[in-house]
């Protein structure tokens, strides 16, 4: 146990540079063994957090870094995981495979060092380069030794130091810092050995404080169990016997070696008296090997596994010499295998078998094994199980191999252990390969991965899996042979740290061992080792059972809530678990200890997640204890103090939530309708003005001009000024068409008391009563908007318009049309007619006056009634009359309806400026118009394209403020906060707090039943009762006046409408939020980041923000700075705001629904993971490319220029758990990408499919929005620069192909929802049956209308299921010809856009319901509206 505590220690050397850090522990020993949870989420140990905390303090920098590990297999393990975690960087693995040894010129090394940041290899490569001068020393920037404890002697790891580190710190030359690793620093008994390790490495032992937790928690002790086995008599053994015959009776002479020796004679006599002397040549030799490993085998295995390998090793050389392949033993000569294999195939296995002939099949268990291997068999047919894990260590290499085929075939084994071998490997040119070498196993990577997946349960090896090699834990292991010191035994017993594991070990019976006493103080070490473990967990165990009184409170006086020291840790759990839930990040607090100096007692330290601010992330307990459990209740009792002083908090001592959110400010009313006062009536204002003594009357010239130029001009008076009416156009049939112009006249004023507001009255009333008479009180003349002709004989023009003249009379002498006036039916006197000419005087033909009251509207082309033509008719002239009012006056009246709407609007908008949004100035009157008109008062132009805008403007504006403004709030705090003040509820309750409702227009304007509006019924109507208001529309009127507020003067005056209607809150300008921003972030200079702003087209000023925003929760690197979640929900508004504006200003003016479609596309998910993945900078490789030649060891090599890509998602920290699926991510990324690139490209159709099967996980996303967030912050709210990365990342291009290229981009299940039309749509999906331990599978059924469209099955997801069986409904219905239609929603009509884009509610008052539209006046021509105008007199 207590080596097993020392499995973190860390070598730190001395420092010479400053500003330089490392940040990565050895990845071996990073795994958690306290649970299920271990196996899915990777956390550092606190002692491992301990180590990388002294790395940071020591400010160590990785530059160009060298990873040292002293085995191949340990080297290649390391570069997969340094590969998969600094994916940001280039790295190189070299080893004797690449021909280190032979690359003879600097510049092959140059080229091979081309952006290469991290190297890993042995010692050796290491050593080499330096002694030859290839590599400089000053290069070298860290150096991290892998199993420091080997740096002795004549290590190279230990004579690079000695021979090019030490001699270069004594020059005061620039040498790399040294980082150590090892889990066993006291390899060697010997006093001072530890201190040789120091002073070898030029560093200082930094080894973890011992944490009881750890002892009771995360380490299991596995139970030590010494087997004894019977020495085995000495077998009798024909192969082997046979094997020493050839080898006695070999003729050196005739060896090919020995005879090409004499063809050279007299040149080669010196080598041929020398070999007949030594009587030693090649091939002697490979069968002098052989025969000793069959020796040394034969006991320890027994002759069954003896015949197999020899049989194993000879077949596959006589394969590889029939194949003539140069593969195998390539230092042989033709002559020299052909003699070998002669020598070899004349051994006999058994009598009458040669060697050559194939193996005869056998039972292993009626074959001679030794007792030593049968007890093995017997220690794992008694330790079978579902869940067993094992390692069998053994001495040789060659027995891994006969052990495993030989436990592989055994009946008792056989079924019950799938088995896979592990040995140490060589892949130096210099090593030749040998014949006993034929039979070792390979793709051992293979055989670790599936170990580690379950695939394999049992592996023997060599001693190479004691130190290192990461391999996943087990609940057995097993020592074939005995471990050979101390440092073996704990490495061994340290691969057993599951629950209830065991540590077997097989022994002798009798002291047969060359040394015995040796042996025997080994195993006492042993021993001496185990109890000494057993001892402090059983010392710990009793200090933990102490009870130590401790009497700590804190009550907050406002709620009488009280925390104490017994359940402090209990509320810091609870906050911990409400900061943010994913499946990628442990919340619990951790805790460390450490003992005191002095008193030798307990201090306790937790930490929070990564996402709590770096101020009160971590708490010390303010005094010693005697027991860990007391001592973390205070550190906790101190943690929470401070997060209630931080805010974070609340007076109940719970953490803030989204139905208690951080304010003091009353929430709305959480209802989707409410009762409140309806709009206030404009006219209102002109009805009391008319009631005031004195009162003086304004005058405003209407201008009608039509298209070809004619025109009318009418004076409308007011009891008040109106305000600025901008033009309008008044469509009187769909050919004709009138400007008009409202302006006011400022040199006439006239009083109440006028003698011409009387027959101005007349005149209105007439003028009125042409079209409206049968709706109007004669007997009333308080009307609150009068209109007169422009002309100074008023009172002539008043007598002249009264009354009617027969038409039989007026025809008969020459008349212009145009001042002839309606005609009336004398037996309809409300009816009117307009006159169309006559044939004969007895009979004149008209058309009916126009029922159509709403001129603001064009008229559509499908209405019949527009069609003068078909609607003349011929009547008795003796029956009319023609109305003395022109005809162009009684046109005017009925534009009257149209006109006083626009005036009243105009009212009601000056109003709203004048009442509520004085503060923030001068505003365009147009857009607060648009805002405040609700899409069912059937405007020309509503709130739903301008409140899109302002919904996102809002957003963009609170993540801003909210950042800013608390830069302690963790994520889950800020999202909270967003959604209490941004949700309808609120957003209703402030908007009727600011009265907007009685501003509102809601009501559609039609002009039936029009009626002059008079000032007593005005007067009276002013105490109207409440209405009930939708809180949505209450609330889209909020974020419509933030957009037009936006659209007229930025987000400075956006953020002053904010001070207006939600006042409740703070809004401090963009400046000031941006120096809130930048205030805390340090200016460390961060290296390792130029790749990553040239992807972001921006160098930062402040580097840390970037580290923060590539930084993920789960990383165990944050110890210096917060992860990206504060900077994601930034760069998440950043982005929508961006993407937002580029809709909006598209020169197609797109209605709400489809904004809202194109926007998503760029926005989801699925697509920002794309583009994560995608888009990359490419940064050249330099590789050395071996040439053939004749000779094999004349090689030259030239260098082949390649590039390695990186896209940001390579520059993402987190752990490996979150690694693993990102890795997953990426690979479904390079199987979708052609298919997501041509439908990107050429497709007319969103590829929503395609994007859900590819389904990046959202920590990819979140890397785009967090980047943008920071790209934000470092530049201080720069657009363009923001947008400039976002052009390059794909995003604003692929947008402006939706727009302009019209691509349908809705989604596939609201498509399928419109062509349903009226049927029900239903998606039936479930998980599929899974089989064996593969990844969850769903199928899904859709009916449409009870019939089902097919099912789509074998999907990673639900979404993609679902997505895939909509696309397929669509396929059908549009197969058999359902079209899309229109079709009614309760009060209004939805228009379904035929490309899918969705819906627009038109309410049933507007002019495409409810109205008669009638026909042009044929013989009217605007022309004729043209009369003189004088100024009226006074």
């Amino acid at each position: 146990m207590a080596m097993e505590l020392r499995s973190g220690s860390v070598l730190l050397g001395s420092m010479h540079t400053p500003g330089r850090r490392v940040e990565d522990l050895k990845d071996g020993h990073s795994e958690s063994h306290s649970g299920p949870e271990a196996e899915t989420t990777i956390k550092l140990r606190s002692y491992q957090t301990e180590m990388v905390e002294a790395s940071l303090k020591r400010n160590i920098i990785v530059a160009l870094v060298w990873f040292l590990a002293p085995k191949v297999a340990l080297c290649q393990q390391q570069y997969e995981v340094l590969k998969t975690h600094l994916a940001a960087y280039q790295c190189r693995f070299l080893s004797g495979a690449d021909n280190v040894d032979r690359w003879t010129e600097q510049k092959l090394w140059d080229a091979i060092f081309l952006n290469i940041r991290i190297v890993v290899s042995t010692p050796a490569v290491l050593y080499d380069a330096l002694t030859h001068g290839f590599v400089k020393l000053g290069r070298i920037a860290l150096c991290v030794f892998d199993e420091a404890h080997n740096c002795t002697k004549r290590n190279p790891a230990n004579q690079m130091m000695e021979h090019f580190y030490k001699p270069n710190q004594a020059k005061g030359d620039e040498v790399p810092h040294i980082l150590g690793l090892t889990a066993s620093p006291v390899f060697n008994p010997k006093e001072g050995a530890l201190r040789d390790i120091e002073s070898n490495l030029d560093a200082i032992t930094v080894t973890p404080r011992r944490n009881r937790s750890d002892l009771l928690q995360c380490v299991y002790q596995p139970t030590l169990e010494k087997v004894l086995y019977e020495i085995t008599k000495i077998f009798s053994c024909l192969s082997v016997q046979s094997i020493g015959s050839v080898l006695t009776t070999y003729d050196i002479t005739q060896d090919p070696y020995v005879l090409d020796l004499e063809q050279e004679l007299p040149e080669s006599v010196a080598a041929y008296t020398k070999t007949l002397m030594t009587g030693r040549t090649y091939c002697k030799d490979q069968i002098q090997a052989l025969w000793t490993r069959a020796l040394k085998m034969l006991p320890d295995l027994g002759p069954f596994c003896v015949d197999w390998y020899l049989h194993t090793c000879v077949s596959k050389f006589r394969a590889g010499v029939r194949k003539l392949d140069t593969v195998i033993m390539p230092q042989l000569s033709e002559k020299e295998r052909i003699h070998l294999l002669e020598c070899l195939e004349s051994i006999c296995l058994r009598p009458g078998v040669s060697i050559s002939a194939p193996l005869p099949p056998c039972d292993p268990r009626l074959e001679p094994i030794s007792t030593k291997v049968n007890t093995l068999i017997d220690v794992l047919q008694r330790n079978a199980s579902s869940s067993f894990t094992g390692i069998v260590f053994v001495e040789q290499r060659a027995t891994v191999a006969a052990l495993a085929h030989l436990l592989s075939n055994h009946p008792r084994t056989s079924q019950a252990f799938s088995i896979g071998t592990f040995v140490g490997s060589s892949t130096s040119a210099n090593r030749k390969q040998a014949l006993i070498d034929l039979i070792e196993p390979r793709e051992q990577q293979n055989t670790l991965e599936d170990f580690r997946l379950g695939k394999k349960n049992l592996i023997i090896a060599t001693n190479v899996l004691e130190e290192g090699i990461d391999v996943s834990t087990c609940n057995s292991v097993i020592c074939f042979d005995p471990p050979k010191n101390l440092v073996s035994f704990v490495q061994r017993r340290g691969r057993a740290r599951k629950q209830q594991s065991t540590y077997v070990m097989l022994l002798e019976e009798s002291e047969s061992t060359a040394t015995p006493m040796e042996w025997h103080r080994l195993e006492e070490e042993m021993k001496a080792a185990y109890l000494s473990d057993q001892r402090e967990l059983q010392v710990a165990r009793g200090l933990e059972e102490t009870d130590e009184y401790a009497q700590e409170i804190y009550r907050i006086a406002s709620t009488g809530a009280l925390l104490t020291i017994d359940n402090a840790k209990a509320h810091l759990s609870h906050f911990c678990s409400r900061l943010r839930a994913n499946n990628y990040l442990d919340l619990r607090p951790e805790y460390s200890f450490r003992v005191h100096p002095i008193f030798g007692d307990i201090i306790a330290d937790v930490s929070l997640p990564a996402c709590v601010h770096l101020s009160v992330r971590t708490a010390t307990s303010r005094r010693q204890w005697k027991s860990e459990k007391t001592a973390s209740k205070d550190a906790a009792f101190q943690a929470c103090v401070a997060l209630h002083r931080a805010g974070l908090l609340n007076h109940s001592l719970l953490p803030l939530s989204i139905a208690e959110a951080p304010s003091n400010n009353e929430l709305g009313p959480s209802t989707s309708f409410l009762d409140a006062p309806g709009p206030s009536d404009p006219w209102l204002l002109l009805a009391e003005a008319r009631q005031r003594p004195g009162t003086t009357w304004s005058q405003n010239l209407i201008t009608l001009t039509g298209e070809t130029g004619g025109s009318l001009q009418m004076i409308i008076l007011t009891p008040m000024e109106l305000p600025v009416v901008n033009d309008f156009i008044l469509y009187y049939d769909r050919s004709s068409r009138f400007k008009a112009k409202v302006e006011p006249v400022r040199d006439r004023i006239l009083t109440g008391e006028s003698p011409l507001m009387e027959t101005a009255c007349s005149i209105s009333r007439t003028l009125l009563s042409s079209i409206y008479g049968s709706r109007m009180q004669e007997i009333r003349s308080d009307f609150l908007v009068l209109f007169v002709p422009v002309t100074s004989r008023l009172s002539e023009w008043a007598t002249y318009i009264q009354g009617r003249r027969l038409v039989t009379g007026i025809l008969q002498k020459p008349v212009r049309k145009e001042h002839l006036g309606l005609v009336r039916l004398i037996h309809q006197p409300f009816g009117a007619y307009v006159y169309h000419g006559h044939d004969d005087p007895i009979q004149i033909n008209v058309v009916p006056f126009p029922k159509r009251r709403n001129f603001l509207h064009e008229p559509t082309a499908s209405n019949d009634d527009d069609d003068v033509e078909a609607k003349v008719l011929s009547v008795p002239a003796a029956d009319c009359k023609f109305d003395n009012l022109p005809y162009s006056h009684a046109m005017f009246a009925a534009f009257v309806p149209s006109i006083l709407h626009q005036i009243g609007t105009a009212l009601t908008v000056d109003q709203l400026c004048r009442q509520v949004l004085l503060p923030i100035g001068n505003i365009d009157r147009d857009l607060v118009r648009t805002a405040i008109t609700a899409p069912m008062a059937v405007d020309n132009s509503n709130y739903e394209r301008v409140e899109f805008l302002g919904d996102c403007v809002l957003k963009f504006c609170t993540h801003v403020q909210l950042v800013a403004q608390h830069p302690t709030w963790p994520e889950a705090y800020l999202t909270a906060e967003k959604g209490r003040t941004n949700r309808n509820e609120y957003l209703a309750a402030a908007s009727l707090a600011a009265g907007l409702n009685r501003f509102m227009i809601r009501k559609g304007f039609t002009g039936q039943k029009w009626r002059p509006t008079y000032a007593e019924d005005a007067l009276r109507s002013k105490d109207e009762k409440n209405i009930r208001w939708s809180t949505k529309m209450l609330a889209d009127v909020v974020e419509a006046l933030i957009g037009a507020s936006y659209l007229d003067g930025g987000s400075e005056k956006a953020i002053d409408c904010m001070r207006i209607i939600l006042c409740k809150e703070t809004w401090h300008s963009l400046d000031i939020c941006h120096d809130m921003l930048l205030q805390d972030v340090p200016e460390t200079a961060i290296p390792g980041l130029e790749t990553l702003e040239q992807l972001l087209c921006h160098t930062f000023a402040k580097p840390t923000l970037l580290l923060e925003a590539i930084t993920h929760a789960s990383s165990p690197s944050t110890f210096s700075g917060l992860s990206y979640e504060r900077l994601e929900f930034l760069g998440d508004a950043v982005l929508d705001i961006i993407v937002t504006r580029e809709v909006y200003s598209h020169k197609s003016t797109l209605p709400h629904y489809k904004m809202h479609s194109a926007r998503e596309v760029v926005v989801n998910a699925h697509f920002l993971g794309f583009c994560c993945m995608e888009y990359s900078i490419a940064q050249e490789r330099i590789d050395l490319i071996q040439q053939c030649s004749a000779d094999p060891l004349e090689a030259t090599f030239v260098p082949k220029q390649s590039h390695q890509t990186f896209s940001l998602h390579h520059f993402l920290r987190a752990n490996r758990a979150l690694m693993t699926m990102k890795a997953a991510a990426v690979e479904r990324y390079n199987t979708l990408r052609p298919i997501l690139l041509d439908a990107l490209e050429n497709d007319m159709i969103y590829p929503w499919s395609a994007l859900v099967a590819l389904a990046p996980e959202k920590f990819i996303c979140d890397l785009v929005e967090s980047l943008l967030g920071a790209l934000y912050v470092d530049t201080r709210g720069s657009f363009p620069a923001c947008e400039l990365f976002l052009e390059k990342l794909g995003v604003l291009p692929y947008l402006r192909k939706v727009l302009e290229k019209g691509i349908v981009c809705q989604h596939p299940k609201e498509r399928l929802g419109v062509l349903a039309d009226s049927d029900r749509v239903k998606y039936d999906t479930n998980p599929d049956k899974r089989e064996g331990e593969g990844p969850r599978t769903y199928s899904c059924a859709v009916l449409v209308g009870g019939h089902q469209m097919g099912l789509a099955e074998g999907c990673r997801s639900k979404e993609e299921a679902e997505v895939n069986r909509a696309l397929g409904a669509i396929a059908v219905l549009e197969g058999q010809g359902r079209a899309f239609r229109k079709r009614k929603k309760r009060a209004g009509r939805t228009e379904i856009d035929p490309r899918g884009g969705g819906t627009e509610a038109v309410d049933s008052e507007g002019t495409s319901s409810g109205e008669e539209v009638t026909a042009d006046g044929a013989d009217t021509d605007e022309g004729s509206l043209k009369l003189d105008a004088m100024d009226i007199d006074q």
